[in-house]
């Protein structure tokens, strides 16, 4: 077998996959660009090392293969989309669409994107705004995986924020954050791989700083205060909004499986700047970073999605490494599924 696979063979096997389990074609495909995304910017926490973890919600019946979200309100600029556990990726393109249109109504577009399962990598939805013209902000809510500062229980959503700038005639601006010290996918892949994590990043049953993964029971807050301060504020605006709280529900043993929620804003950048002045202002203010003279000159200063930017490049040229751990997982799934992972390598 191939050390790397290409982007096009992994997106057709991981659309094979959830064809498999019931999704219609065109929501395996958008599952498939989500996932292959992530991995062909170096984001394997959130690529395909993910199916097994879909297609065990969909087992337990946490996702719905078929869930069709519908609109509980629908307003001039904001509108709420409730994913009826819908796959993320299906539902987030969904709220991403309605986004854009509301947009392009009233200069901005707020949608709010309920009871889904798992979004995957958050940067793909703001990017894909950015690419059209549209300056993307995207919040999401997560069950509890992250220590409240102060606490050692699971009380706080590992909750990504990104931001996405446009560039015309170039790749927009890309952050993409958690306020949590690491997210869950890097303690489940040092889960795989046997791996210490780094120092910090994860606390144990009762509390104490562990670099052992399988002990690890809760992710820690970045910055302390900071990021659980940001956690909360992200779920008090996303599941609390959608009146769907996820920590509350979970503190109070409620939570009745997986689920997520999610925040899509949209603005029209248009409405306050030519598209080309906003770019040649971006451009000249990244060069003056570029130019600032680095800790570590084998380190260049780098933008928000920078280093993605070229690991997408790269990998779309020359294929996508899968760790051995996960490739051994998805070699298995897929023989339990009548399918043969091995024939997309070739």
């Amino acid at each position: 077998m191939n050390d790397r696979i290409s982007a096009e063979a992994l997106r057709a096997f991981t659309t094979a996959v959830f064809e498999t389990k019931g999704l219609a074609k065109a929501d395996a495909e958008r599952i498939a660009q989500t996932l292959v995304w992530a991995d062909l910017r170096s984001i394997g926490t959130h690529g395909v090392s993910r199916i097994p973890l879909y297609c065990h919600y969909i087992d337990q019946g946490d996702l719905d293969p078929r869930g069709i979200p519908v609109r509980l309100a629908d307003q001039a600029a904001v509108a709420h989309l409730h994913a009826r556990q819908a796959a993320g990726p299906v539902s987030m393109a969904q709220g991403v669409a309605l986004a854009l249109d509301k947009a392009d109504a009233s200069g901005a577009g707020v949608v709010l994107v309920s009871h889904t399962t798992h979004v995957g990598a958050l940067g793909y939805y703001t990017q894909a705004m950015a690419k059209q013209g549209y300056t993307g902000i995207a919040l999401a809510a997560t069950v509890p995986l992250m220590a409240y500062h102060g606490s050692f229980i699971a009380a706080a959503g590992t909750n990504p924020l990104s931001i996405a700038v446009p560039v015309s005639h170039g790749n927009p601006v890309l952050l993409d954050i958690t306020p949590s010290a690491s997210s869950w996918g890097e303690i489940m892949a040092a889960r795989r791989s046997g791996t210490p994590l780094p120092d910090g990043v994860a606390a144990d049953a009762h509390g104490h700083v562990t670099t052992d993964a399988r002990r690890a029971r809760v992710t820690l807050p970045l910055g302390g205060p900071k990021g659980s301060g940001l956690s909360f504020m992200i779920e008090l605006l996303t599941s609390h909004l959608a009146n769907n709280p996820l920590i509350s529900s979970a503190l109070a043993g409620q939570l009745p499986g997986h689920s997520q929620n999610a925040l899509l804003l949209a603005i029209n950048t248009r409405s306050f700047i030519d598209p080309e002045t906003l770019a040649a202002s971006v451009r000249r203010f990244a060069a003056q970073l570029h130019a600032l003279p680095p800790l570590d000159p084998a380190a260049p200063v780098r933008l928000p999605g920078e280093r993605g930017d070229a690991s997408h490049a790269q990998r779309e040229r020359d294929g996508i490494p899968l760790d051995p751990a996960v490739r051994a997982e998805l070699t298995q799934l897929a023989r339990s599924l009548g399918l043969d992972f091995s024939a997309y390598y070739s």
